[in-house]
């Protein structure tokens, strides 16, 4: 069948300086039009979308928007077009195709994938019996570290750190793989991915947390408890890098926000590094918040030195310190309700800028929220509002200032005047 595609007559392009927001908006209505003639309007919103998030990408330069945007949904569209015919031809199909694709790695390709599945099952096999068994349970299992640590007769802390161990271990062995992919040698490349993929095929989400970090997504928490009681909670779009559960204890935070609850141990303060800042503890409550290039530490109880090259500050509860490339460290008061109480679905701001609390909102919002007016962005907010909804959140604190929160589907919602 030939599909003819009738193509809108556009409304004269726009500059290259024009914002890439008001050019999607500029336009959406008739790129929703023209993907449902092609995919139908029940699947249109959708790719429209999509085109959304392709097309807001900085490091593309685009001359003329509205061409770029429905050359990007027509052919979005039309893939998703082909998907559903193939999808309709049925399993039969399917596997004849699967069966004729099985057949085509060459020689080269199967040798250097079965030396990398070698190697890896060499290193399982050389794991000591408690780590392995540990990496098996979180694995290929998918056991939480509770219940790894009942199984085993360890602590919590003990069954993190076995997991972690054997990580390390396999990714040892799959170090000369990054070499060759970082050489571009394509065919180990090839055997790379194949001997990586039939490992990840083992237990779920063992590639995105390979090197042993501790990850979570939109909306998601997770506590790690050390062998000495501490506890380490890492909010929503957060990544710490594994902490270390014996002497010397520390944990470094490469993006988002986490709250530590240390267990005091003068002989062996714990360490937080976060973008060259250094928190050196004895044993206290405090958050630390890593955004925008700079880091943020807030005082709950106890005492922390915060320190960055020679400058240092020691914060008293109730305090925090906001550390940039070149600015002083200079302590500011902070209501101690207000520090960590993303650990209890709860934001809590005090005469914060609006802007503040959409960058505080943002990890417990699946899309992205744009705040178009520089007017409304510096308005104070004060309150406490529920991490659960952010969007009922927002439109409760915008609406005193005349602001409205506008949804364009799953992955973009609008605050403006």
């Amino acid at each position: 069948m030939r599909m003819i595609l009738n193509y809108p007559t556009l409304p004269s392009p726009p500059e290259m300086s024009e914002d890439r927001l008001a050019a999607y908006l500029r336009y959406r209505a008739a790129l929703l039009d023209d993907a449902s003639r092609i995919v139908g309007r029940a699947h249109a919103e959708d790719v429209v979308q999509d085109a959304w998030l392709r097309f807001d990408q900085p490091a593309t330069a685009v001359r003329q928007p509205g061409g770029y945007l429905f050359r990007i949904v027509r052919n979005l569209a039309l893939d998703r077009l082909r998907r559903s015919r193939w999808e309709a031809q049925g399993p039969e199909a399917h596997a004849a195709v699967d069966a004729a694709v099985s057949s085509l790695p060459d020689p080269e390709q199967h040798a250097s994938a079965r030396d990398e599945l070698q190697r890896l099952q060499a290193a399982l096999d050389a794991l000591p019996a408690d780590q392995r068994r540990a990496f098996e349970l979180h694995r290929m299992e998918d056991a939480g570290y509770r219940s790894i640590a009942s199984q085993l007769g360890v602590s919590q802390g003990k069954a993190h750190a076995l997991v972690q161990a054997a990580q390390q271990q396999l990714q040892a062995a799959v170090a000369p793989t990054a070499a060759r992919l970082r050489r571009g040698r394509l065919a180990a490349g090839i055997s790379a991915c194949l001997a990586v993929v039939a490992l990840a095929l083992a237990g779920p989400g063992l590639l995105s947390q390979w090197r042993g970090d501790v990850r979570t997504g939109t909306a998601e928490r997770q506590q790690i408890v050390l062998d000495d009681g501490s506890t380490i909670s890492l909010d929503a779009r957060s990544v710490l890098a594994a902490p270390a559960h014996q002497p010397p204890r520390q944990a470094q935070l490469l993006t988002g926000r986490a709250y530590f609850d240390i267990a005091p141990d003068r002989q062996h303060p714990f360490h937080v590094q976060a973008d060259g800042v250094d928190i050196r503890v004895l044993g206290t409550g405090f958050s630390v918040e890593k955004h925008d290039g700079a880091v943020e530490v807030a005082l709950e109880h106890g005492a922390v030195q915060v320190q960055r090259g020679d400058a240092q500050l020691r914060l008293q509860p109730g305090q925090r310190v906001r550390v940039s490339a070149d600015g002083p460290l200079r302590a500011e008061p902070i209501a101690t309700a207000a520090i960590g109480a993303w650990r209890y679905d709860q934001l809590v701001l005090e005469d914060a800028p609006l802007s503040e609390m959409v960058a505080a909102l943002q990890p417990y919002q699946r899309g992205r929220i744009v705040l178009r007016s520089e007017a409304l962005a510096q308005q104070r907010v004060t309150g406490v509002f529920d991490l659960r909804n952010p969007e009922a959140a927002l439109q409760t604190a915008v609406q005193p200032f005349g602001g409205q929160v506008r949804p364009l589907g799953p992955w973009l919602v609008l605050v403006e005047d």
